[in-house]
């Protein structure tokens, strides 16, 4: 619409240039906001989920002696095994945690 103002004659090109420098700069301000929001609300998913597996862990012994499948899929999104005896368990809150297992470290083959 701007730009069809200018080339009616209604208004001069400095005050176009003016105008749509200024419009250039509110829609960068809006993007920006925009960017922050969506970050927000991915923190947000973020702090839902670690409130999730808090209430998992409060609600479990303090210690697991056995394998329970059960409580692993209630806290584990996924795993991923990496050469040199090496796990990566990403956690339904996307917190990511490295073990190493080392040789001698495990009982009866297993962990």
């Amino acid at each position: 619409m701007l730009r069809q103002v200018l080339v009616d004659g209604n208004i001069g090109s400095a005050v176009f240039i003016e105008r749509r420098n200024q419009l250039d700069s509110e829609l960068e301000t809006l993007i920006h906001r925009r960017q922050l929001l969506e970050a927000d609300q991915f923190f947000e998913q973020e702090i839902m989920q670690t409130e999730y597996l808090l209430t998992v862990f409060r609600s479990r012994p303090t210690r697991m002696e056995n394998y329970e499948e059960e409580a692993f899929l209630m806290i584990i999104d996924h795993a991923t095994v990496y050469p040199g005896q090496k796990i990566r368990f990403c956690l339904k809150n996307g917190l990511e945690l490295e073990e190493s297992l080392e040789e001698g470290g495990l009982e009866d083959g297993r962990n």
